[in-house]
């Protein structure tokens, strides 16, 4: 048995070794918590040390294996090449053979105005790119599996930034669609835009959390009047810290009774004045009038 025994802190007494996985709600670990939430909000919820970890472990054993690197160097030789000869075939005007395969699962390039000039050198260049970040990102010697998937992971999102079909001028298809509409793509991309912006200036809204009793089918089905019935609710700020499960069900206020009254409150505070009738159920012009009221008959069959 392990009684290994460490001071504690706070106290500077003698205490037990503290519970593998259990989080610690002393001030220090508090500042730890709110420093990493802060991070995570400014980093959109990625680890800046997991990412150098994985990126420093695959850069080491890459600059230690010339093997990997003369391989990366022919690889770029043999891709130059094939870009050269693919030019020089469209200028005699001869069909040129593709330098790159288009991958099964990216169809974004698949469309006939992608293999027209200079589109189609656009499209065969970054698949070559893309070709080479994940020869470089594979089979180096000494790097785990893991830090070898994040990096190629990571390097795959930048290059998709660089992609030709993110920019209008190099993208055909929006090219051919500012022609046909005038241009009035862009102008209604504009006010898009201005509508995310007047979005993320607005603060969040409070976050409303119900927890309800019962099974999967119990707790939804679960209506007023219905006995042994309670809830939990909170509502929290949006960009409040983060609590976990045990600490929210024992903060969260306990209700009796159904929450849909509740949830009709909900929707009451945030829901337009402007109320539509529901639309109308059956196809009676084509000889599929509704039956009955729901839920229908067949519920109650035992």
């Amino acid at each position: 048995m392990d009684s290994r025994r460490r001071p504690d802190p706070t106290t500077c007494d003698v205490t037990t070794e503290p519970i593998p996985g259990r989080v610690s709600d002393t001030p220090f670990r508090s500042l730890d918590h709110a420093t990493q939430a802060m991070i995570a909000r400014a980093t959109f919820g990625l680890s800046p040390a997991a990412l150098t970890l994985a990126f420093a472990d695959w850069l080491i054993h890459l600059i230690a294996a010339p093997g990997k690197r003369l391989e990366l160097a022919s690889l770029t030789a043999s891709n130059v090449l094939s870009m050269t000869e693919s030019v020089s075939a469209v200028r005699t005007d001869e069909n040129p053979a593709s330098p790159a395969a288009v991958t099964s699962h990216d169809h974004r390039f698949r469309g006939a105005a992608w293999q027209l000039e200079p589109f189609r050198f656009w499209q065969q260049s970054f698949f070559l790119a893309e070709q080479w970040w994940s020869a470089a990102t594979h089979e180096v010697p000494g790097t785990t599996r893991h830090h070898e998937d994040v990096v190629s992971f990571a390097m795959r999102q930048v290059l998709d930034i660089f992609s030709p079909a993110n920019f209008p001028m190099t993208n055909p298809e929006v090219v051919e669609r500012t022609v046909d509409v005038f241009g009035m793509n862009f102008a209604k991309g504009f006010f898009n835009a201005l509508e995310d912006f007047a979005r993320l200036a607005r603060h969040d809204p409070p976050v409303t959390f119900v927890l309800t009793s019962g099974g999967h089918n119990a707790g939804i089905v679960n209506e007023p009047g219905h006995p042994h019935r309670q809830f939990r609710m909170s509502v929290t700020d949006a960009d409040a810290m983060y609590v976990g499960p045990v600490e929210w069900v024992a903060t969260a206020r306990v209700h009796d009774g159904s929450w849909w009254p509740a949830w009709v409150e909900w929707l009451d505070e945030h829901s337009s004045a402007k109320r539509s009738s529901p639309p109308r159920m059956g196809l009676p012009d084509v000889a599929t009038p509704t039956l009955e009221d729901a839920p229908g008959t067949y519920v109650f069959q035992r």
